[in-house]
Order: C-alpha cells, then sequence, then structure tokens
C-alpha cells in the first residue's frame, strides 16, 4: 500500500514554520550569520580607544539619570526612543558622578560597578548600574579604588561601549576623575 501524507491543511502551516526555525537555528549554528560576522570583523579591525584618546575627548553632555529613566523598566520611553539614545551614547565619552557599589581588580583591571542610578518615576523599576574597566594610572589612585567602599561617591570618566539588557551600562575603558580634572 502506498504512504500517504497524513498531515491535514491545518497542520501544514505549523509543520513549515518548525522547518524554517529548524532550518534558521542550523544556519545560525553553521556560521550562517553574515551580519554578525561582518560586525565582529569590523570592530576586531576598529583601532583600540586608548587612554590618550578619554582624556582628550569632551564628554556628551548625557546624564546618567537620562540613560536610567530611559531604560527602567516599565518607564513611559518606547523602544525607538531607547534605541535612539543607545544610538547616541555609543562609542562617546561620558563624565559622571556615581555612587560606588563594588571594586574588583583583574590583571591591573578594576571593575568599578555602581549602585542603582536613582529615576524619578517611583512606578518604574530601574535596574541599571555603570560597570566600569578603570584603569589607574598613579599610585594615588590605585590607593584609592583598593581603599573606597560601597556608598562612596566617584567621578569616572569612560568610553560608553554598551548597554546590556537594560541593566548596565558598560564604561571601556575609565578613569577615576579627580575634582580639579573634571569636564567644565
Amino acid at each position: 500500500m502506498p504512504h500517504r501524507n497524513t498531515a491535514t491543511p491545518r497542520r501544514m502551516p505549523a509543520l513549515a514554520a518548525i522547518a524554517a526555525l529548524s532550518a534558521a537555528a542550523l544556519l545560525s549554528a553553521c556560521g550562517g550569520n553574515d551580519a554578525q560576522q561582518e560586525q565582529e570583523q569590523a570592530q576586531a579591525q576598529e583601532p583600540a580607544f586608548t587612554l590618550a584618546d578619554l582624556e582628550a575627548a569632551k564628554p556628551v553632555a548625557v546624564t546618567p539619570e537620562q540613560v536610567a529613566e530611559t531604560f527602567a523598566l516599565g518607564s513611559k520611553s518606547t523602544d525607538l526612543q531607547r534605541e535612539l539614545l543607545e544610538k547616541e551614547v555609543s562609542g562617546q565619552v561620558v563624565e559622571w558622578d556615581l555612587q560606588l557599589y563594588e571594586v574588583s581588580l583583574e590583571e591591573d583591571v578594576y571593575t568599578v560597578s555602581t549602585q542603582p542610578i536613582p529615576v524619578a518615576d517611583s512606578d518604574t523599576l530601574n535596574l541599571i548600574r555603570i560597570i566600569a574597566n578603570v584603569r589607574a594610572r598613579t599610585p594615588e589612585e590605585h590607593a584609592f579604588l583598593r581603599a573606597v567602599k560601597t556608598g562612596d561617591p566617584i567621578r569616572l570618566r569612560g568610553r560608553l561601549t554598551a548597554i546590556a539588557l537594560r541593566t548596565a551600562v558598560v564604561l571601556d575603558p575609565a578613569v577615576i576623575v579627580k575634582p580639579e580634572e573634571a569636564a567644565k
């Protein structure tokens, strides 16, 4: 007896969708994502952003509170507004006064994380913190980063490289800014 196709017309779109998703997953796993590969290659070809570049750059006029308000869960900001703000600040230098949460050290780079940035709208859930990869330039900065405590104020200047999952703003590289060095 010949084999008959037992799939009903209602099941055909579901089967086609499953097949398409499986093919997409297979292509992705096999390196079929050309756009992602091109982006990674472009990033690898970018010249390194040095501490001299960081010190010479003029910080953008975006505050951590603006970023936190825009990316807070339940905020009135739209996805488009978040996307536009991220494009505006990505790759730019910022200089912000923050409240320290934690410091860790690995291979002469301090990872500084901050308390969540306060937001004015009490109906939102703000998860945004700053994560900065800080390079100490002097023995005094090394001593400061080793002595600073949770809740202490800290002023950082850094290149904003990412806003990840509406929870973290990444600055890399970053440096400590003393009051006399603050941007005017």
